[in-house]
C-alpha cells in the first residue's frame, strides 16, 4: 500500500531560539560577574589607597594593589571572552548536527514520495484520479526540502546534496504534470526515468550519511 500522508514539516524556529537562549543566558551572567567583581575590586584598591593616605599601609602598596588588580581584571576579561567563544562554537556546531539529521530525515521522505510514484505507474492498471494526489505529495516534499535548505546550520556540503533531491523531485513533479493527460504513454516509456530520480535522491542520500559533524 502506498503512503499518501504528507509528513508535517519540522520547523527550525524553536530550536534556534534554544540555541540563542543557551547563548545569551551565560554572557549575561559573565557581563554581571565582570561587573560585580569590578565594582568589589576598586572598593578595595580605594579601601587601601585611604589606608595608605593615612599612614596605616606603606606608601608603595596601592601600587602593587593597583596593578595587580589591573592584571586580574586582564585575565578575567581573557577568560570570559574564551569562555563566550566556547560556547559560541558548541552551539554552532550543535546547529550544525540538527541541521544534517533533518537533511537526511527530508531527503529519506523525499526517496520515499519517488517511490511511490514509480510503484503507482508500474501496476497494471494506473488510476487517473490518484494522479492529483500523488503530485501533491511530490510537491509536498519539494517544499520541505527547500525549507530545511534555508534553515541555520546549513553549508555548501549540506546544500549541495539536497540540491540533488530537489532537482529530481522536480523531475518527478515535471513527469506528472506532462503526462496527467496520456496515463499509458507515461506508464510504458517514463517509468525508468522515475527509477533514474530515485537513485540520484539514493546517491544524495548516502552522501549525507558520511558527513560528519
Amino acid at each position: 500500500m502506498i503512503n499518501l500522508v504528507a509528513e508535517k514539516v519540522p520547523t527550525p524556529k524553536g530550536k534556534l531560539e534554544m540555541q540563542w537562549k543557551k547563548l545569551i543566558e551565560p554572557t549575561v551572567w559573565a557581563v554581571w560577574g565582570l561587573i560585580v567583581g569590578g565594582a568589589g575590586l576598586w572598593v578595595i584598591v580605594g579601601s587601601i589607597g585611604f589606608f595608605v593616605k593615612e599612614g596605616w599601609l606603606p606608601n608603595d602598596t596601592s601600587g602593587w594593589v593597583q596593578a595587580i588588580g589591573s592584571i586580574g581584571a586582564i585575565l578575567v576579561a581573557i577568560w570570559i571572552s574564551g569562555g563566550e567563544r566556547r560556547h559560541k562554537e558548541k552551539i554552532e556546531k550543535a546547529a550544525s548536527r540538527d541541521a544534517l539529521a533533518r537533511a537526511i530525515d527530508a531527503s529519506e521522505h523525499a526517496r520515499t514520495t519517488a517511490q511511490n510514484c514509480v510503484v503507482f505507474f508500474s501496476s497494471n492498471y494506473v488510476q487517473r484520479g490518484e494522479m492529483p494526489r500523488h503530485l501533491a505529495v511530490v510537491e509536498h516534499a519539494a517544499i520541505r526540502v527547500k525549507e530545511i535548505s534555508a534553515g541555520p546550520g546549513m553549508d555548501s556540503e549540506l546544500l549541495g546534496h539536497l540540491y540533488e533531491v530537489s532537482n529530481s523531485l522536480v523531475d518527478v513533479r515535471g513527469i506528472f504534470e506532462q503526462y496527467q493527460n496520456s496515463i499509458q504513454t507515461m506508464a510504458v516509456m517514463q517509468r525508468g526515468f522515475l527509477r533514474q530520480n530515485v537513485e540520484r535522491i539514493d546517491k544524495a542520500l548516502s552522501g549525507l550519511r558520511l558527513v560528519r559533524k
